[in-house]
């Protein structure tokens, strides 16, 4: 057998079955995935070394989870709490930014990595608040505006701040940012123009033809990030805009819910990789830094979320699921720190601190969640909704 088939195959058997283990024990399945990475991973039993091989493979989930994050994003529905989720989204990452910054600052990080480690550290996580909130909640309950609305206007910032890094590289010259600038507005011209003049003409001449639509959005997805990669910019930036601009299409809903069941394969393989990457024994001396940000974040960004909803007219249960749902750092903190790392606009230390503290909040966070709320992934009684 191939070898990088063989790796593939380990990881496949692996997860499945400590998921079993995970469900009997009414435990969230992402806790397994990246259980099964750690274990399974260079750091342990190194039963699975190609983690490189599989980083790209599990970029396809990732790329078509920001695919259907813009395509879920519906322009009408999100419009009337846009402005009153402004005031959410810069009271939580104001208070979060500055949390991280000074911790790190009594920590004794260098002073130069304490506003990148803010920066990557203040999102929520789009992956774990969409994957972990049912698909009627997201499209027809008032909570899925809601957190869409505050998901969109993070996604948008982080999606910047990535095209920053990338396209500088540290580079910080007025010809640089001129060209990275330019660079964006070509992309986001590029892919409005195709959807309306070539995308949606296709798909409305062709929707009756099941195969073909579904065909058609992926290489639509694919396409759009293929094209954002080489003009220097992450496949996940292009991913984004393709879904947001194929988000005025009527049938937008139906293409998300089709492309659901392909997108959580390879979000399988991005949880293990999450877990293979992490090198416990080289990461040791952040440990404790880490676990101590993590259970701040994890404790006071759901309160600081469920106080400006409240403060904003949110109902009591909205305001209090609504934090929780969102208190966590996210992915685009890889990402960023991943980027940072490359241009040598952040320490080593720096870059463990941020991965170790993300992967730590994302595990506390969907643990509480699927605990207490509904979700796809829910094991008790009442708490499993698709």
């Amino acid at each position: 057998m191939d070898h990088s088939l063989a790796e593939l195959s380990i990881v496949v058997v692996s997860c499945a079955m400590l998921s079993w283990l995970t469900l009997l024990l009414k435990q969230p399945l992402i806790l397994a995935y990246v259980a099964c990475g750690i274990l399974a991973g260079p750091s342990v039993l190194g039963l699975v070394n190609n983690v490189q091989g599989l980083e790209s493979l599990s970029s396809i989930g990732i790329t078509l989870l920001l695919f259907l994050a813009g395509l879920v994003t519906q322009p009408k529905k999100i419009q009337p709490v846009f402005r009153k989720t402004l005031l959410v989204n810069l009271a939580s990452s104001g208070f979060c930014f500055a949390l991280v910054a000074g911790f790190a600052w009594q920590w004794g990080l260098p002073s130069k990595d304490i506003p990148l480690i803010g920066l990557a550290l203040m999102f929520y996580s789009t992956l774990l608040a969409v994957k972990l909130l049912p698909t009627t909640a997201l499209h027809q309950q008032h909570m899925g505006t809601l957190l869409m609305a505050v998901l969109v206007v993070e996604d948008v910032v982080a999606v910047f701040i990535i095209m920053f890094l990338q396209g500088t590289l540290g580079d910080l010259s007025i010809s640089t940012l001129g060209m990275v600038a330019m660079k964006g507005l070509l992309i986001v011209a590029i892919t409005f123009l195709l959807e309306k003049y070539l995308i949606r003409k296709v798909i409305i001449r062709f929707q009756r033809f099941e195969e073909t639509i579904y065909l058609t959005s992926i290489a639509w997805c694919l396409g759009t990030a293929g094209l954002s990669s080489y003009l220097g910019f992450s496949a996940e930036i292009g991913a984004f805009l393709a879904g947001l601009a194929m988000a005025r299409s009527p049938i937008a809903l139906y293409i998300a819910d089709r492309l659901r069941n392909f997108r959580d394969f390879f979000l399988v393989l991005f949880f293990f990789v999450l877990g293979a990457r992490a090198d416990i024994v080289g990461m040791k001396d952040m440990m404790l830094p880490a676990a101590i940000l993590a259970i701040l974040i994890v404790a006071l960004k759901p309160l600081v979320v469920r106080q400006m909803l409240r403060w904003i007219g949110e109902p009591e249960k909205i305001a209090h699921q609504s934090g929780f749902r969102m208190g966590q750092t996210g992915e685009f903190a890889l990402i960023i720190s991943v980027f940072a790392l490359g241009a040598k606009m952040i320490s080593q230390q720096a870059y463990n601190l941020v991965q170790l503290t993300t992967l730590i909040t994302l595990l506390v966070s969907s643990i509480i969640i699927v605990k207490n709320f509904p979700t796809p992934l829910g094991t008790a009684e009442g708490l499993k909704r698709d």
